[in-house]
């Protein structure tokens, strides 16, 4: 994997270079005044980059120190619940790229809770305290207000605004009675737009019927979307046909048609209208049927990916995370087994996260036990001070979930939310 960083210290042979991926690494260099340049780095090897810029980070040396000027951010205390609070009340400042900031002058102290400012930090390692909230690599120096036109919207994703989220996600993803995901009986909106994904390019139409010809609205096949307040969204028209060639005109390949088509679907992200199917008009279906017989997407047209994908043996992959709860996988009863043998039977067959893209996502057991040996596999081997700081730490899980209401296929990786340090997984 290659990343960029720029040069902190240098130590006889060896630099220390600040990767906005990767943190701080150190690695071997003979060259000369390497302080506040930027390197390309890849495999433990490093090269000057003179022509790289990144206009989220200005950085540059000054008498022997390195300099930086980001966004940067403070929580606002009074806003988050009490568990929270307390883990964040020592923060008095983080930039999303270099993390907590310290403050010791008390330049940052007027700056409000949840106000992005401008900071010129100072490479100075720092330590306060134990956790993670209480260390870090640079200290503030001056502060500027930000331009009124100035994106800030990345400053936003705090760990402690993320770790809020986290918690609070089944509340706010979870569908809400009103709508047709959780009451298929309920009246078919469509005044709006949504953006789902396509899972299947050509599947067995649910709402076909055979008394009704294919331009009335009734085909054997459809495509499916999926968007989390409706469900899955049959996606039956326009079904692109290859364009006849006549002696009068030639055949023209169009880019756009091509992507629609049938079987460039899958994988892709659209935006549409769901309405009542143009068949609707003329079945003699009941008016009690659930929406997804006798409704369909209109008005399609391909959207920016919120997510990337991948279509594996036509089935459609993308990676999604949670916070790790041991609630969500067994009871505290179950946990107490030592013998996994029996303890794996005790594990929910229930287990599932909420996704803002990908709606509820479920989690079987073979995926839970995984995640389980890792998390209580690296806990072992924490010393007891570190261990008991570590405890209530938001840990993330990561996965790649599939098929059609999604399903968590692959473990990825699990990572603590505040500082993003790996916890190996337990292969068996």
């Amino acid at each position: 994997m290659e990343f960029f960083g720029f040069a902190c210290e240098q130590n006889e042979d060896k630099i220390k270079i600040f990767t906005l991926e990767q943190g701080m690494v150190e690695l071997e260099y003979e060259g000369c005044d390497p302080l506040g340049k930027w390197f390309e780095v890849s495999d433990d090897e490093i090269e000057l980059h003179p022509t790289y810029s990144n206009k989220e980070i200005e950085v540059w040396e000054e008498d022997g120190e390195v300099f930086a000027k980001v966004l940067a951010v403070g929580p606002n205390l009074f806003c988050l619940p009490k568990d929270i609070r307390g883990k964040y009340s020592k923060v008095t400042a983080w930039s999303p790229l270099l993390k907590y900031l310290d403050d010791e002058t008390g330049t940052f102290a007027g700056i409000r809770g949840n106000d992005v400012v401008y900071v010129v930090v100072k490479y100075a390692p720092w330590s306060n305290g134990p956790s993670v909230r209480e260390q870090g690599l640079f200290k503030i120096q001056e502060v500027f207000e930000v331009e009124e036109d100035r994106c800030i919207a990345y400053c936003r994703q705090t760990p402690w605004t993320l770790e809020y989220m986290g918690q609070t996600l089944t509340q706010s993803l979870k569908p809400k009675p009103n709508t047709i995901a959780f009451n298929q009986y309920q009246k078919v909106d469509d005044d709006g737009f949504r953006i789902g994904l396509c899972i299947k390019s050509s599947y067995p139409n649910a709402g076909f019927n055979q008394e009704l010809n294919p331009s009335d609205g009734s085909s054997k096949f459809c495509s499916l979307l999926f968007t989390p307040d409706y469900g899955i969204v049959r996606y039956t028209f326009p079904v692109n046909k290859p364009r006849m060639v006549t002696r009068t005109a030639e055949a023209v390949y169009d880019v756009d048609s091509d992507l629609t088509s049938i079987n460039k679907r899958i994988g892709q992200w659209y935006t549409f209208q769901v309405t009542e199917a143009r068949s609707r008009t003329k079945s003699k279906r009941k008016s009690d049927s659930p929406a997804i017989l006798h409704s369909t997407a209109r008005k399609v047209a391909l959207a920016d990916n919120p997510k990337e994908t991948v279509v594996v043996d036509e089935e459609v992959e993308l990676e999604s995370s949670f916070l790790f709860d041991y609630n969500m996988f067994e009871t505290e009863n179950n946990r107490l087994i030592k013998n996994w043998y029996t303890r794996y039977k005790g594990l929910s067959r229930k287990s599932h996260f909420w996704d803002a893209d990908l709606g509820r996502v479920e989690v079987y057991p073979f995926i839970s036990m995984e995640i389980i040996k890792s998390i209580e596999k690296h806990r072992e081997t924490l010393e007891p001070s570190e261990a008991e700081l570590l405890q209530k730490e938001a840990i993330v899980v990561v996965n790649y979930p599939m098929q059609g209401v999604f399903t968590a296929k692959k473990l990825e990786k699990i990572c603590y939310l505040d500082g993003g340090r790996l916890i190996p997984l337990e292969k068996e």
